[in-house]
Formats: structure tokens, sequence, C-alpha cells
């Protein structure tokens, strides 16, 4: 009876390849000599650009190996041994699974047999030096595409969406007729201007399946959640060209969106937004409180009360999702913990609760105030017609130049500052000053999703522990949570409870 053996055929990139590299002549090389060697072939694995350094179990390979561990397959059949792999030490760690299974490697095109006297000196020595190749190609093609983006060349073979490459818009072919390649950008003008509102929407709030739904209707076609992710930071958008090693040219087309609109976009990450309507709408404090048992994030679930069938709301510790399974996992009722933390900051009589929060959003409204008098200075300049004239032209440009460095001077300082807890939907609200400083004129309930973003204002982080088995529900819920506040230590420290 043959023996049965796996094979496996790996091609780094297929795009260029000739027919000799083919997965096509490899699977009929194996082929033909598993019929010369009476070998039957039983799960053949074949992987198109994959390279060689990458690890085994990242590839179908490690299943093969697999297969000779649990004694389905006597071995892996390949047809050189860089197919296996171009990395040393992952390539004689595979290699030594196999052997200890009692299984072999063969690269027939190689004459290599890992039953053969002296092969492992030959698997060392060929690992060595596809090793060594790898190593050329990555630093040519590293030096190759960074000197591309250095010319202003996209280097994916995909232009993003809301621009097209060059030899798309403007197609040109050498003397053979073959497609001259040019992968600098071109602003598509059909998509580019659903991209920037893609930016904008993002920037007032919206979800990412919102942005997603908004361009599926523009586009006509299906855009994923996680692209919508990509798509907002990617700093092509910007006009910026990027490779490896840090290599970026900043000017390399024309931009879609400006730098502030993509840095403001930027601060929303990790932002929490409730959906309007659901269980989570209850709950004024979801997103920043955790579980003191973990310290993962609670989530808001709805159960129902068993006294009135009413739907209510709860921080519930989903302790699977975090690091292991949660021995102490969290649960409280969304009411309790919303109106203890409520209560603390209504009771603030001396102040002392909200100071930091009130420190930090002074310090931005004097320097977006800097800013907005540096503008002015210098548009009242650049606008009076009567100065060049009467100046002449230097000092006049000097003038420019001066009031120019202070307005770059006071968006640096404003650039500056911490500014996670400053609501940008304030941006157009009045500003009342209180003994000499700045506070943004807030109305409390009128609007249940702006009462939620004042309260991260002053809040850090609320953690709760999980209730005392012995008292459970009549355990006082100002026990089981810490607040901590913006710019302050926590207000209590909770009690350690036992699994």
């Amino acid at each position: 009876m043959p023996s049965m053996m796996d094979s496996y055929i790996r091609v780094s990139r297929t795009g260029e390849r000739d027919d000799e590299e083919s997965v096509e002549v490899y699977r009929e090389q194996v082929a033909e000599w598993a019929a010369s060697e009476g070998v039957k072939i039983g799960q053949r694995a074949e992987e198109t650009d994959v390279s060689g350094g990458t690890a085994v179990s990242g590839r179908k390979l490690e299943r093969l190996v697999r297969r000779v561990e649990e004694g389905v397959s006597s071995g892996v059949v390949t047809p050189f041994l860089d197919r296996f792999g171009r990395d040393l030490i992952e390539g004689a760690l595979a290699l030594k699974r196999i052997h200890e299974a009692g299984g072999k490697l063969v690269a027939f095109k190689d004459g290599f047999d890992s039953t053969s006297p002296g092969s492992k000196l030959v698997f060392n020595l060929r690992m060595a030096i596809a090793e060594d190749f790898l190593d050329r190609v990555k630093s040519n093609w590293n030096t190759a595409t960074s000197r591309a983006v250095a010319n202003g060349i996209h280097v994916a073979c995909k232009a993003p969406l809301g621009y097209l490459r060059q030899d798309a818009v403007d197609p040109r072919y050498d003397a053979r007729g073959k497609l001259i390649r040019d992968g600098r950008l071109v602003v598509d003008e059909a998509t580019a201007p659903h991209i920037k509102r893609a930016f904008e929407l993002r920037r007032d709030g919206s979800s990412y399946q919102a942005i997603a739904d908004f361009l599926k209707g523009k586009l006509g076609r299906g855009i994923a959640k996680s692209s919508v992710s990509g798509i907002l930071k990617n700093r092509a958008y910007l006009g910026e060209a990027r490779g490896p090693n840090g290599a970026a040219n900043p000017e390399a087309h024309d931009a879609i969106v400006d730098e502030d609109l993509f840095a403001r976009v930027q601060a929303t990450a990790g932002e929490y937004h409730t959906r309007d309507g659901s269980i989570a709408s209850q709950a004024m404090l979801g997103g920043v409180v955790y579980c003191g048992g973990c310290g993962h994030k609670c989530s808001v679930s709805g159960s129902t009360d068993p006294k009135t069938g009413k739907r209510v709301a709860s921080y519930v510790c989903k302790g699977k999702r975090a690091s292991g399974d949660c021995s102490n996992r969290a649960v409280a009722r969304v009411s309790l913990v919303d109106g203890f933390v409520l209560d603390l900051i209504k009771n603030d009589e001396d102040g002392s609760i909200v100071s930091g929060a009130l420190a930090a959003e002074q310090e931005y409204l004097v320097a977006r105030e800097a800013v907005r008098e540096a503008e002015q200075a210098l548009d009242e300049w650049v606008d009076d017609p009567a100065l060049s004239s009467s100046l002449g032209r230097n000092r006049f440009q000097r003038g420019i130049l001066k009031r120019q460095e202070a307005l770059d001077e006071a968006r640096q300082v404003l650039w500056a500052i911490d500014d996670r807890h400053v609501d940008e939907d304030d941006a157009d609200a009045p500003v009342v000053w209180i003994d000499g400083k700045p506070h943004v004129y807030r109305p409390w309930g009128e609007d249940r999703e702006k009462d939620r973003k004042h309260l991260r204002r002053f809040i850090e982080s609320v953690t709760l522990t999980r209730a005392d088995p012995k008292r459970r529900r009549w355990q006082p819920i100002e026990e089981r949570v810490v607040v901590k506040w913006v710019g302050q230590a926590e207000s209590a420290e909770a009690p350690k409870v036992a699994a």
C-alpha cells in the first residue's frame, strides 16, 4: 500500500510570476513526483501572495504539520525548500516537529529528503540561503518603495476610495503595448465629495454604521463598518503618501480633507455613542463604568423587573470578553449607580469635584479666544487697503509675518491642550465670565445626550465592584462605587469583594 503524504505549494507574489513558477506548474510537478515514487497525495495546501518569512502558524503549512503529528499523513512534500519557507528558525522548528512525529519532508526539485544522511546540514544551509535572499528582497523592496513615496507614488496596488490611479485616468503604454504603471493619485471628482462628507459626519458624532449606510446610498455598493474605520484613519486623504519604515511624502497629491477635520475625526476615537430608543439610552454613564474585578468596561444590558414587568437597564461586566473569565463580575442597576454619582455632583457645595474639569475647560477657552483674537488681528491688517501704501510694501509684509507668527503660536498652545473633556458642540455656545474666568453656559435637562457629554467633563471613570454575597441587594450602592473625577483622585476606596 503506497504511503500518503500532503503537498505544500507557496508562491509569494502571483502577479509577476512567469509560467515556470505558477501554482499550476508546481501542482503538476508534485503529481508527477508522487506517481513516480508511488506516493499518494492526501491534502493539498496551496498559498498565493504569502511570504516565506511568515510564521508557520500563520500559514496553511501548520495544518499539514499537525496532520503528521496526529499520524494522519507520513510527511510533507514540496517542490523546493524555499517554498517550505525562508526563515531558518521557523523552518527548522517545523522540520523538527515533523521528524519527532516520525514523518519526513521532501523537496524533490532540490533532491532533499529529511530521512537521508546529512539532511539536517543541507536543510540548514538551504534555509540560511533562502533567508538571506528574503532579507535582500525586503531591503530592495523597502528602498524602492521609499523612493517611490518620495516621488509622490501611492505604493498600494489599489487607490483609496475617493482617488484614482494616474494610470487609470490617463493610461499610457510602452512599445510592446504593456501598461506603464503610474501609482500617483488623482482626486476622483465623483466620489471625493462623499468621502469628505463621511469625515464631517464622523466629526459631528455619527457612528460607523451610519456613515457606512450613507456611503452605500451614494456609491451604490455596500461598505463595511471596518472599512469606514480604515477610511477615516487613512492619511492619504490629507494628500500624504506613505511607505515602509516611516517613509512619508506629505504633499504627494491633492488632499480631500484638511488637517483640522482629520484631527477632529481622530479625536472621536473611542467615544461612547448611545442608541436612542434602546435600553442603553437609559444610562447616563455608559462607557465610563468599569468592573472592579477585571477592569473590563461594563456593558449596558436590559432585564425585566418581575414586580413591574418593565424593562430596566443594568451595568454588567461581560467577564468572558475580558482577559479570561472574571470571577468577581460586577452587576448593578443603572438607576442606582447613576443616581449615586449625580447626587455627589449635586451636593458638591465647595466645587471640589468639578474643579479639575473646569480648570481644563477654562484653559481651553482662554487659548481658543487667543486664537480668535490673533486671527482677527491678521485679517484686519491684511484687509486694510491703506496700510500697504502708508507703511510701504516691506513694512506691510513684516506686519503680516509678525501677526501670522502670533497666530501660529496661539494655535500651538490650543492644540497642545488635552481637550478630551471639551465638547465640540460648545464651539458656538455662549461663554459667561464669573470671577474673571470663562465658563460655557450649558442648560441641564433639555437634551439627554448633551447631559451625558456634560457628565464626562467631570468623570474619568466609575469603578463598580461585585456585591457582597452575604448582603446582596441590601448593600448600599455607595459601598460598591468608586468615582475618579477629572484632575483628582478617587472619591472613596470601594471594598474588595471575595469570590
